[in-house]
């Protein structure tokens, strides 16, 4: 396996490497559209950013349909072949992906929990908060207010964490109106005004 040292850095980080296949094990290219099965039953959606009227993406989205998951899709140039697939799912029925409240308005749990996590960063939770006031967000929160800005990686260094929770972390607390992603990739407090 040529990626053998990012799936241990995976496994080490908490996460995962799924397959129905051993490692040993050269891809082919119908294995990549069985794959796509399994990318789509572990989401809770699928966008569909750019597809062809057939492609990888197209055939993830069928199965996302099948599975009763969500299906989004960014309109593209009726003249353009590249947006002919997610000009056909939109067509079909799928949810047009123009901005990012289009896809978080499918999760209506995502504003109680950036609530919850913004009352346990200012230690304004309720009781049934209190574990989450020493929380990661709290301590992203506490090195944002003492650095200014921070990149995730920093961050990840500073509380002895991995980049993917650090940014896990971060997107809660950005969706929560506390943080705000500069386009450079950092992180800085929101103004509240």
């Amino acid at each position: 396996m040529s990626h053998r040292g990012l799936a241990e850095r995976i496994v080490a980080s908490g996460g995962a490497v799924i397959s129905e296949w051993p490692p040993d094990v050269n891809p082919r290219p119908y294995q990549f559209l069985q794959r796509n099965r399994i990318i789509s039953g572990l989401s809770r959606a699928v966008a569909v950013i750019e597809a062809g009227a057939r492609s990888g993406a197209l055939n993830t989205a069928a199965h996302a349909l099948e599975q009763g998951r969500a299906v989004l899709a960014v309109p593209g140039r009726p003249d353009s072949l590249a947006a002919a697939g997610g000009l056909a799912l939109l067509r079909d029925g799928a949810t047009p992906l123009i901005d990012h409240t289009d896809a978080l308005a499918l999760f209506t749990e995502l504003p109680r929990v950036a609530a919850a996590l913004a009352e346990a960063a200012n230690g304004q939770g309720s009781r049934a908060d209190e574990p989450l006031a020493g929380s990661l967000a709290a301590l992203l929160l506490t090195a944002l207010l003492e650095r200014g800005e921070l990149d995730a990686g920093t961050a990840a260094e500073l509380l002895d964490d991995t980049v993917a929770t650090i940014l896990a972390a971060m997107t809660k607390l950005e969706l929560g109106g506390r943080v705000e992603r500069m386009p450079n990739g950092r992180f800085r407090l929101l103004n509240r005004r």
